[in-house]
């Protein structure tokens, strides 16, 4: 891909997803462009917080299409690694996403890949793995239920009816046997107007509809003047007043 002598300048010292100053050297002295991986976000559910490094790259011919698996993985957690695959015809930039009860992971590859992908078939190594910004990727190991497991003799295993109520931003769903249990902002039995903070005010101490329009997150609303309407303000008095033009003809002329 052709670059842009300024948009080179500009990137010189860019490693974005990886961390700052990294060095993209593959064994071999084969170049890894910085355009390969444009972005990562990724979630595990399990884990505690780790570094998550790029490995290796595997290149294979598949039907006649070049393929590169890239291979994650987190430091000192055996069996956490995770693959990505992109081919050579992808229309760039492209995404590829692994996802599983235990974790969920994106990377976007740029067009750079393709020519990256010319190279011969193989395993290709960092002589060191560059790291991923800890900043995109979440650890909610202490977040989720894994498992339930009966108490008492001879209760090895749960049978009857089992009820599951939504909370306050809580989000329950079912699909294929999995149960999920999800955070989500004003579900289930929407948000707690408990007082958590003094200094914050509860839902009976603010306005938080207007003609079926929601506040804005700190609980206000915004007036804005247009054509042939005004709205003047009167501090002294608590009041908005919301006029149409001064000459009236324009009114009849509506229709």
């Amino acid at each position: 891909m052709t670059r842009q002598t300024q948009f080179l300048n500009l990137n010189k010292y860019r490693r974005y997803p990886f961390i700052e100053d990294t060095k993209l050297d593959l064994v071999g002295g084969i170049e890894f462009p910085n355009s390969i991986i444009l972005d990562f976000r990724g979630v595990n559910y399990i884990q505690a917080a780790a570094a998550l490094s790029l490995t290796k790259i595997q290149i294979a011919v598949v039907g006649g299409i070049r393929i590169g698996t890239f291979t994650f993985s987190l430091t000192d957690i055996p069996g956490a690694d995770f693959n990505l695959a992109v081919p050579e015809n992808a229309a760039f930039p492209f995404e590829s996403t692994v996802y599983s009860t235990t974790q969920h992971m994106t990377v976007i590859f740029g067009a750079d890949t393709a020519d990256f992908l010319s190279n011969a078939e193989g395993e290709y190594t960092f002589v060191s793995s560059p790291l991923i910004e800890p900043t995109l990727i979440g650890f909610q190991n202490k977040h989720r239920i894994t498992s339930i497991q009966a108490s008492g003799a001879g209760q090895a295993e749960l049978s009857g009816d089992v009820y599951l109520e939504e909370g306050y931003n809580c989000k329950i769903s079912i699909d294929d046997n999995v149960i999920t249990i999800a955070g989500v902002k004003g579900a289930g039995a929407g948000v707690s107007c408990d007082r958590i903070d003094p200094t914050v005010p509860v839902c009976g101490e603010t306005l938080l509809r207007l003609n079926g329009m929601a506040a804005g997150d700190r609980g206000d609303f915004m007036l804005v003047a247009g054509t042939g309407v005004k709205i003047t303000p009167d501090k002294d008095n608590h009041t908005l007043i919301i006029s149409g033009p001064a000459n009236l003809t324009e009114l009849l002329e509506c229709g």
